[in-house]
């Protein structure tokens, strides 16, 4: 799953971010490949064959790295090399329990401050992703993907605040990196579940009912917190010595 507003950049990013510093196109190529699934937990990302892969000097690398560091992508071993970050269960437990309060305050300013015209721009989207799962098209798994991005992205645009939308792109980032470190497909696991909820929070914002937008929103997001959480746990059953 790649991330709400970040999700098409390219295997060598430069023609799509041409007007950005090289150390940022490194950044948002290696994110997008790390939030992805393209690295295992651990993974090492070895600086020599990053600069000859993506074509550019060693130093835009290093800061990209550094930056990753900062974000909690990676993590640099002095004298030994720089790894994909192993997140543990507890750090999963901590994040969707933090991020599902925070997505259901801001389901609940949408409700509070949505327009008719945004309302029926959401209810389209809603409406529209019901029909992609209907439709039992082979690729109904990258069209609800889409579909899903645009609904959350509209929700957004009706709570009306820069602010929420930076915090957003952020945590997205973190939920799409630990659903890849988890290995778990959350589109087919949980998509009919998701349609369902999405219906539900519709009405809620129509309805300006702020209390029932909050609420179906953190259930929302818990539900595929559990997912994840779940699957970490049985991974790291699984890798207990016999």
């Amino acid at each position: 799953m790649a991330s709400v507003w970040d999700s098409s950049l390219g295997r060598d990013g430069f023609s799509e971010y041409s007007g950005l510093r090289k150390a940022d196109v490194v950044y948002r190529q290696l994110r997008q490949e790390i939030i992805s699934g393209h690295y295992l937990p651990g993974a090492e990302l070895t600086v020599s064959l990053l600069t000859q892969r993506i074509g550019v000097s060693k130093q835009p690398v290093m800061d990209a790295l550094r930056r990753l560091q900062e974000n909690d992508f990676v993590v640099v071993v002095p004298q030994v090399g720089v790894f994909v970050t192993k997140p543990t269960v507890a750090d999963a437990e901590d994040f969707y329990r933090v991020w599902s309060a925070s997505e259901g305050v801001v389901a609940g300013m949408a409700a509070d401050r949505r327009s008719e015209d945004s309302v029926e721009k959401l209810r389209l989207a809603v409406n529209g992703l019901s029909q992609i799962l209907q439709s039992h098209n082979e690729d109904v798994v990258n069209g609800y993907i889409e579909r899903n991005r645009q609904i959350h992205r509209f929700i957004y645009e009706m709570a009306g605040s820069m602010t929420v939308l930076r915090l957003a792109l952020n945590a997205w980032d973190r939920s799409d990196f630990l659903i890849a470190m988890s290995g778990v497909n959350i589109e087919r696991d949980r998509m009919h579940e998701a349609d369902a909820e999405h219906h539900e929070l519709l009405d809620a914002i129509s309805q300006r009912s702020v209390r029932k937008a909050r609420d179906i929103t953190e259930r929302h997001v818990m539900a595929t917190g559990s997912i994840v959480v779940d699957a970490m746990k049985r991974s790291a059953v699984e890798q207990l010595p016999e």
